[in-house]
């Protein structure tokens, strides 16, 4: 038999919140006061930096392998214009959307030409 006893559930009332129990040790309290209130805050700011960038990183999308072939025309201009909103004057030249969709046009039909080859590169040393 188990020797242990259930610890009992402490009554609360309906407008009594978590936060207003006192904890049973200063390492609970620690836990709960300085641990969780850091995770928490951690896991919020990394979540607002990915929803603000969450749009330019699903425009790469349309420069992955299996979705070079896939995608639709509207598609891919759409994630490129968003693209080269973002990045097309950092250079020193600026880059207009239309000359990127011409060039992805230009690589996705070479790709399509391509399709079916497969490119596989062994490095085989001997020594």
């Amino acid at each position: 038999m188990n020797s242990q006893k259930r610890a009992e559930k402490e009554e609360r009332f309906f407008d009594e919140v978590a936060r207003d129990k006192v904890a049973e040790t200063p390492q609970k309290q620690f836990k709960h006061d300085v641990y969780f209130t850091a995770i928490d805050a951690t896991v919020t700011q990394l979540n607002e930096r990915f929803d603000q960038n969450r749009r330019i990183l699903s425009a790469f999308t349309c420069l992955y392998s299996d979705n070079l072939l896939k995608r639709s025309k509207e598609d891919c201009e759409n994630s490129l214009n968003i693209l080269t909103e973002e990045y097309g004057s950092a250079g020193s030249v600026d880059v207009s959307s239309n000359d990127a969709i011409a060039e992805y046009t230009l690589f996705q039909t070479r790709c399509k030409e391509r399709k079916g080859i497969k490119v596989v590169t062994k490095l085989a040393f001997k020594f």
